[in-house]
C-alpha cells in the first residue's frame, strides 16, 4: 500500500523528535520526543493516533537482549475492531480476512496501563490496566487489572472485571505448586451466551498449582 507521510523528524545528537501523519491513511499519526541512551530507547513522551484509537506512553525500552522495558501510559477512544482493522488498513492483511467474531468487539474504551520488566526472550513483565471504562459490543465494560505475567505463572493478581450483567474478580497467584487464584463469577443472563439457555449463574472457588496439576 502506498504511504505518503508528512511531517517533521529532527536529530541533536542522541535526541530526536518526530511528528508525522499518513495523509495516505486518515487518522494516523505519530508524534514523539525520545533519546538514545546506549542500547535503551527512552521517550519522554510518545502519542499514536489512528482510528482505533489514540496511545500515549512514556518510558525506556531495551533495544538488546533481555529486552528490558518500563513503560506507562493511557489510551482513549480504543475501538479493539477497528484496531483490528488497522492490518487491512496498512496492507498487513486482506479486508476479506475478518473473523466473523469482529464485530463483537466493537466499542469504546479508555484507560491507563503499564508494564516493566523482561520483555523477551523470557518474558516476565509487572502489568497494570488501570481504571478502563467505555463499552464493548453494546455493553458496558469495566476493568481493572494487576499482576506479573510469566509464560509459566501469573502472580499477585488483582482483577475487577465486569461486562454488562457478566462479573469477575479473582486474586492470588496460579502456576506453579503451592499456588492459590480465588475467583468469584456472576453472569445475569445465560442466553447472552446461548439462546439454548436460560436463567442466571454465580460461582466462586479458587484454582490451586499450575498448569500441570
Amino acid at each position: 500500500a502506498r504511504t505518503q507521510l508528512r511531517g517533521d523528524v529532527a536529530a541533536d545528537g542522541t535526541a530526536f523528535t518526530i511528528d508525522l501523519a499518513d495523509a495516505s491513511r486518515a487518522g494516523i499519526a505519530l508524534a514523539a520526543q525520545a533519546a538514545l541512551d546506549g542500547e535503551v530507547l527512552r521517550a519522554t513522551r510518545a502519542q499514536l493516533r489512528t482510528p482505533g484509537g489514540q496511545l500515549s506512553f512514556k518510558g525506556s525500552v531495551g533495544l538488546q537482549a533481555p529486552y528490558q522495558v518500563d513503560v506507562a501510559g493511557d489510551f482513549s477512544e480504543l475501538d479493539p475492531a477497528a484496531a483490528y482493522r488497522l492490518q487491512a488498513l496498512l496492507g498487513l492483511a486482506a479486508a476479506t480476512d475478518e473473523p466473523v467474531w469482529l464485530p463483537r468487539l466493537q466499542g469504546r474504551l479508555s484507560g491507563n496501563w503499564a508494564a516493566s520488566g523482561c520483555a523477551w526472550p523470557q518474558p516476565q513483565l509487572t502489568t497494570r490496566l488501570g481504571s478502563v471504562r467505555g463499552t464493548l459490543d453494546g455493553q458496558s465494560l469495566r476493568l481493572d487489572w494487576r499482576g506479573d505475567v510469566s509464560l509459566q505463572r501469573i502472580d499477585r493478581v488483582d482483577l475487577d472485571l465486569s461486562h454488562g450483567d457478566v462479573a469477575l474478580a479473582a486474586s492470588g497467584s496460579f502456576g506453579q505448586a503451592g499456588d492459590r487464584l480465588q475467583f468469584r463469577a456472576r453472569a445475569g443472563d445465560l442466553a447472552r451466551f446461548d439462546a439454548r439457555l436460560g436463567g442466571a449463574v454465580t460461582a466462586s472457588g479458587q484454582l490451586l498449582g499450575g498448569w500441570a496439576d
